[in-house]
């Protein structure tokens, strides 16, 4: 049903309210064979707690004895434990949020990841239509790696389409800054620049170097 140019409303009903199932699902089940979560839980409490996650591997704190028990378990389950953080600051905001919300707590990262991934659906379905929110909503990769794995590249996406579709409202300076936001979540978002020098959006290139 997602491949007729306009789906009748009952398959938007439909799709919709799987999709949302869907998510749910995913958000209330364990990662498989995923552990990056970890590190985002790690990394928001270390925010929190010293200002920074940067610079500072958590095998450091693997023997220290004041480790609140909470975190313990988390900190055992960082892959690479010797390799400080590599995520951008914009990533670091949503983990030390969800942190601060509930520590420790996954499915509070999951459903702020979710978010993010709601917005792209309703940016998706502004810019092409209902055919294309479908498509996005229903597609099993992004339920999958979002809902069920908490991968957080979703926030540099959503970021990124944000920044294209204020950009074609002709809003150049708020584009930019989600532009940058984008990069400092996800470098490869870079990849957009020529979108805004071809449009001649200086001011959103400012906005988002600033």
């Amino acid at each position: 049903f997602v491949s007729c140019d306009q789906p009748s409303r009952r398959a938007v009903v439909f799709g919709f309210t799987a999709a949302c199932l869907a998510r749910v699902a995913g958000v209330a089940a364990t990662p498989i064979y995923e552990d990056d979560w970890a590190r985002y839980l790690w990394d928001g409490w270390r925010t929190i707690t010293d200002g920074t996650p940067y610079g500072v591997a958590p095998a450091e704190f693997l023997e220290r004895a004041d480790v609140p028990a909470l975190w313990v378990t988390v900190l055992q389950t960082v892959n690479h434990p010797d390799v400080p953080t590599i995520y951008g600051p914009t990533l670091q905001g949503i983990f030390a949020f969800a942190s601060a919300v509930a520590p420790a707590d996954l499915v509070v990262l999951k459903v702020l990841l979710v978010i993010f991934d709601l917005v792209i659906w309703g940016l998706v379905w502004r810019l092409g239509g209902s055919e294309a929110g479908l498509k996005y909503a229903l597609c099993p990769l992004v339920i999958f790696e979002v809902s069920f794995n908490a991968h957080a590249d979703v926030v540099g996406v959503a970021f990124m389409v944000l920044a294209f579709y204020l950009l074609s409202q002709s809003r150049p300076i708020v584009s930019g800054i989600a532009f940058g936001l984008a990069i400092a979540a996800k470098p490869l978002a870079i990849a957009l620049a020529p979108i805004f020098v071809q449009r001649r959006a200086f001011a959103a290139v400012i906005a988002a170097v600033i």
